[in-house]
């Protein structure tokens, strides 16, 4: 039997929604960043910023399983290059953690997991 992926079956309304759920838990990882400049830059020495990717979101490539969520990481790493970048001069480090394959966390979606009554995905 054939599996069937979201990105085929989904529709353009499901997808879109999916990732703007996604980009807009990812947008807290700016704005936490924003909020805490000021007392980054007021520590002695200058403190640290890590955020959280995952293991592919370093790399281009396609993800069929999870797309909404690893179009949300690679803004992680792309915010998290351009924060390292800028804030350098003030003697404040931004990093990335990215932790490889979680079995248990990252199963491949079961049709039952992966539609919701509503018809949205996650």
């Amino acid at each position: 039997m054939k599996r069937r992926y979201a990105l085929i079956t989904a529709g353009a309304q499901g997808l879109g929604q999916a990732i703007t759920r996604h980009l807009a838990a990812q947008q807290y990882t700016l704005h936490l960043t924003q909020l805490a400049l000021p007392l980054l830059e007021a520590a002695t020495p200058p403190d640290r910023i890590i955020n959280l990717g995952d293991s592919a979101c370093d790399r281009f490539e396609a993800h069929v399983m999870a797309t909404p969520y690893h179009i949300a990481k690679l803004g992680v790493h792309v915010l998290t290059r351009s924060y390292a970048q800028l804030l350098m001069p003030k003697g404040i480090t931004v990093n990335m953690i990215s932790p490889g394959f979680l079995e248990k966390q990252c199963r491949q979606p079961t049709p039952a997991t992966t539609r919701r009554a509503s018809g949205e995905f996650s």
